[in-house]
């Protein structure tokens, strides 16, 4: 099987994690694949959607529980099996695991026995061969049971998987989407006092029409993931009392210098 057409999800607090956890749940083979850019929110929603299968899991207590592992920490040459690997992370970051009424064996039982979601971070943080190295490992390691959330940057991972040939079958690709402008001059304008000035006011709304008009595109290209949105919103409109300006677009004429600052 080929992995599934990608579905676009956002990241904001208005995300539908809802619905997408019941359409991971509706899946026969439970594999999804996250694509974004950098800072788009890829690991957000992943732990989101972790979080959300974890808090309503009384309502399905077959189901494994939803553990994070940034997966660069996968030393396939120490561990080529992937269970092995996941047991190992297991013993390591919960040694209560390893209690005698527990048997020795505890964290590979979890590992292998479909017990646990493996929520695999941050696959775009390896060299290009591990990547394909990791990818063919999963293609071949991972049992019908077994369930895996995989976060990765969208063009890194259709590199990837035509390279290793032997990707997770039956993934959910969900593409993470841009900021909408009008969202972010909203989350800009919650962050800012009742009364920001003039120029607060003739950026957000400048920021929020259509078309954008050229001075306010580096705002723009950086509000269109949260991690940008975030800094901005620190940056320049948190709760100051006298009013903090906006970023000026003569001193930040492309959205890497407004970044950088």
């Amino acid at each position: 099987d080929r992995p599934a057409s990608p579905t676009d999800a956002p990241t904001g607090p208005d995300g539908d994690v809802t619905a997408l956890a019941a359409r991971f749940r509706a899946m026969e083979r439970r594999r999804l694949a996250i694509l974004g850019g950098p800072g788009s929110g890829k690991t957000t929603l992943a732990v989101r959607l972790g979080r959300h299968l974890l808090d309503t899991r009384a309502y399905h207590p077959d189901e494994p529980v939803p553990v994070l592992l940034p997966v660069a920490d996968w030393d396939t040459t120490r561990f080529p099996h992937l269970h092995d690997w996941v047991a190992e992370q297991l013993a390591q970051s919960h040694p209560v695991l390893r209690a005698p009424e527990f048997g020795p064996d505890m964290p590979a039982r979890l590992a292998t026995g479909g017990h646990i979601l493996l929520v695999l971070d941050g696959l775009d943080d390896l060299p290009a061969l591990t990547k394909a190295d990791v990818i063919a490992k999963l293609g071949k390691d991972l049992s019908r049971d077994d369930q895996v959330i995989l976060t990765c940057r969208a063009d890194e991972y259709e590199q990837v998987t035509q390279q290793a040939g032997d990707a997770p079958a039956s993934a959910l690709v969900v593409r993470v989407r841009p900021v909408d402008r009008r969202d972010a001059a909203a989350y800009l304008r919650n962050r800012l006092s009742p009364s920001p000035g003039d120029a607060w006011d003739r950026t957000l709304t400048d920021l929020a029409a259509a078309p954008l008009r050229e001075p306010l595109t580096a705002l723009a290209d950086v509000c269109t993931t949260p991690l940008g949105l975030w800094l901005v919103g620190t940056a320049y409109a948190g709760p100051h009392p006298e009013g903090a300006p906006p970023p000026a677009p003569e001193t930040f004429p492309d959205a890497a210098g407004l970044r950088a600052s």
